[in-house]
């Protein structure tokens, strides 16, 4: 099998980790052969040349980029492309408009998001194009919300994302973080984690950390990433003079071991076609605070691996990260129901059920 994995992504994001992991197992797979297209200058461009990987760029500016479509297709060709596997909604675009123009490739979609699609003729056609064998959804959320503008249900289908879980062992009980910003000092640490952007709500953290703040706990809060929210989340936090009590990191290279040195995780997200970051805070043994949106009570279930509140909620938020500050054998019993979760999210399994998915849709 001839696979081109689309990642038409500048940065990197989960998205493109899930791609380098599926790079990864297939790589030593003796029926098949990969190739990228990936976005010129992108930080997967950078990954592919490192981990010497077969791969053209593109500019994949839009989708009326018709030069990469057509240089697209011409590499299709030229490589004889049996499968085509599209990993975000402008992949899925340029994958279609490629296929129609002739190349002949099957082709598999990823659907990573819990958004309703749009409700505009391109996007139904690409969701219904012929040539379109298999959509990927990463949640049975995801699945059903795909579902309701997709005609042939046979189409679809679950594989959730996996992590690496033995990448968190050799910094479980870490102190990364206290190591490396004193302001910490010896307080309970509670830590987001994500790009900086409106549907990951940072916000409401803030406003749960000020409530408890209010409260006089001895909490130390840390939001970890960047993003375009990155200037009106730091005058929030000037506004409500929390400077001394919020530490914004900025992007950190080395997660595997920063999370472990938190004793608490939270995801405030207004979204989320699944919450890899969640998964990850499983292999941490960090307990989880989350909303209750997208796909995340797959994953939280309240109670048994960790505690949830509804988006936008600072109050109840903020009443979460209390009960678990205060009530330590809560937070033994959810990191223990987490562990027992996680097994079912490892990367490991996430491309076995690709690769026969792939096998599937060439035999079809």
């Amino acid at each position: 099998m001839r696979i081109l994995h689309i990642s038409t992504e500048k940065a990197w994001g989960g998205g493109e980790q899930q791609i380098a992991y599926l790079l990864e197992e297939l790589r030593d797979k003796a029926d098949v052969e990969l190739y990228v297209a990936c976005r010129s200058g992108s930080a997967f461009e950078t990954n592919c040349r490192e981990k010497m990987q077969t791969y053209r760029s593109f500019s994949f500016r839009n989708t009326l980029d018709v030069r990469s479509i057509l240089k697209l297709r011409k590499y299709c060709i030229e490589h004889s492309i049996d499968i085509i596997h599209a990993h975000s909604g402008k992949g899925h675009s340029f994958a279609v408009l490629a296929s129609l123009l002739g190349a002949k490739a099957k082709l598999v979609v990823s659907r990573r998001v819990a958004f309703e699609l749009k409700d505009d003729f391109f996007t139904r056609w690409k969701f219904n194009y012929s040539g379109v064998k298999k959509i990927v959804c990463v949640s049975d959320k995801v699945k059903e919300i795909t579902g309701k503008k997709v005609a042939d249900k046979r189409k679809l289908v679950t594989v959730y994302s996996g992590i690496d879980t033995d990448k968190f062992r050799p910094f479980l009980g870490s102190n990364f973080l206290r190591k490396h910003y004193p302001a910490s000092g010896s307080r309970f640490l509670v830590g987001n984690i994500g790009s900086l952007l409106k549907i990951k709500d940072q916000a409401t953290f803030v406003r749960a950390a000020e409530v408890l703040l209010d409260k006089g706990l001895p909490i130390h809060f840390f939001i970890i990433g960047e993003g375009p929210e990155k200037a009106s989340l730091e005058e929030l936090i000037y506004r409500k003079k929390l400077n001394e009590h919020i530490t914004m990191t900025g992007f950190l290279t080395n997660i595997p071991e920063a999370l472990p040195s938190l004793d608490l995780f939270v995801m405030s997200s207004l979204n989320e076609g699944l919450g890899t970051s969640i998964l990850d805070a499983f292999a941490a043994h960090v307990p989880v605070a989350a909303t209750r949106v997208g796909a995340i009570p797959e994953l939280v279930a309240h109670g048994r691996t960790g505690l949830l509140s509804e988006a936008g909620n600072a109050e109840e938020l903020a009443g979460n990260i209390e009960r678990l500050y205060l009530d330590s054998s809560l937070c033994k019993h959810v990191r223990e129901g987490a562990l027992e979760k996680l097994s079912h999210f490892n990367y490991k399994e996430t491309a076995r059920r690709t690769i026969e998915l792939y096998r599937e849709v060439m035999a079809d």
